[in-house]
């Protein structure tokens, strides 16, 4: 077993999860020595994930074998729509624009002297950065993709150095935009332990893509034993189980405080219980 771990490993493959049932095998036994375990499992790559975003795994029950079929599909169902909350690029530091929208929206809007009054500083500040970030940054790969364009048919056309200064703008502005692309993506990733600079956008776009996957749930098992996959049943297990821990009344208590080991004594309490003088004060101090 340790052998097939370390070949997981060392091709880096990672487990595909699963849906529906939890087990793949069953030693089809009766009574207690019956036992389900999770046997078969999906493994893919990174590259792997890059293509097939949504896979899912099932666990289809197999009249013929006490193994059960695993069914892996790449499901195209969009996500339900939500509003996105406003996030700071680190990479809007660098422009010029970014500290002119700041003051003027700032100093424009309502006063500073209320809580109400900051948070809606606040909110128009957000709203503009996004708005500004939106029409002015734009899609960053595809200016990319767009000068590097411009950029190859400079080349062609320069057979005499003639469109130099152009040339030299134009690799100026794509490295800018690489800065900012990785700026952008060290933020999507969370990663702080890497320099600025150390260009690998292949890499922190499948840590992007990883931790998208592994923060999307699924489905949920409800108190019935049930399988919940869709919006509805999912939300309304989950609100079904924190209701459940945060209003259950807690029991067992002096079993736990039994079990603690005592430090004060009895003979111990008159002692500390007992008024302090003027003079153990004047002594401490």
């Amino acid at each position: 077993m340790e052998g097939f771990r370390d070949v997981v490993s060392a091709c880096g493959f990672e487990d595909l999860g699963f849906s529906s049932l939890k087990f793949t095998w069953c030693n089809m036994q009766e009574g207690s020595n019956r036992v389900y375990l999770r046997l078969d499992r999906a493994f893919a790559n990174s590259k792997c994930f890059n293509i097939f975003k949504d896979a899912k795994v099932y666990h289809l029950v197999e009249s013929t074998s006490n193994h059960c079929l695993l069914r892996i599909t790449n499901s195209c169902s969009l996500p339900p729509t939500r509003k996105h909350r406003f996030h700071f690029e680190a990479m809007w530091a660098k422009r010029e624009a970014y500290q002119e929208i700041i003051e003027a929206t700032w100093n424009g809007g309502n006063s500073l002297i209320t809580p109400e009054g900051i948070a809606s500083n606040l909110s128009r500040c957000a709203s503009k950065l996004t708005a500004w970030n939106k029409s002015v940054i734009g899609n960053i790969p595809r200016k990319i993709q767009e000068k590097r364009k411009a950029l190859n048919n400079l080349i062609t056309q320069d057979h005499v150095g003639s469109h130099r200064v152009a040339i030299d703008e134009i690799k100026k502005e794509i490295n800018d935009l690489l800065d900012s692309e990785e700026i952008l993506w060290h933020r999507h990733n969370k990663i702080h332990w890497y320099k600025e600079g150390d260009r690998n956008t292949k890499f922190f776009h499948a840590r992007a893509s990883d931790r998208r996957r592994k923060n999307t749930i699924l489905g949920l098992w409800n108190d019935e034993g049930r399988w919940c996959d869709d919006k509805d049943s999912i939300l309304t297990t989950a609100l079904a189980y924190f209701e459940k821990i945060y209003t259950t009344s807690p029991s067992g208590i002096q079993e736990i405080t039994n079990a603690i080991p005592t430090r004060v004594i009895e003979e111990m309490n008159p002692e500390l219980t007992k008024t302090f003088t003027s003079e153990e004060v004047t002594r401490a101090l």
